[in-house]
Parts: structure tokens; C-alpha cells; sequence
């Protein structure tokens, strides 16, 4: 996980704010999740992933 996003958790911890740690992983699922239920056609979102695949 990049410097940053640990400092900002540990910052958070400080404060006593208890938020669950999302990996980058799971950041793309929400982008996902947004694109497509903002009406983004499938073919569109898996070139914006960067997906390869030619079917």
C-alpha cells in the first residue's frame, strides 16, 4: 500500500476514527461498480480497466 494511504490511516487511528482499509483491488471494483451503474456499456468500462481480452 503506497505511503500516503498508510499515513492517512494512521492519521485517522490517531482520532479514534475506525474506518475499514480498502485495498486498490477493491477501488477498482467500486470504479466498476459507478461506471456501470451510471449506464457505461460493458465494452467501455473493460477498456477504461485496460482489459485485453479480444472476444
Amino acid at each position: 500500500m503506497p505511503n500516503e494511504v498508510k499515513s492517512i490511516y494512521a492519521q485517522l487511528a490517531k482520532g479514534e476514527i475506525n474506518i475499514r482499509k480498502i485495498t486498490p483491488h477493491g477501488l477498482r471494483h467500486t470504479h466498476v461498480m459507478i461506471l456501470i451503474m451510471n449506464g457505461l456499456p460493458p465494452k467501455t468500462v473493460a477498456d477504461r480497466l485496460g482489459n485485453t481480452r479480444n472476444d
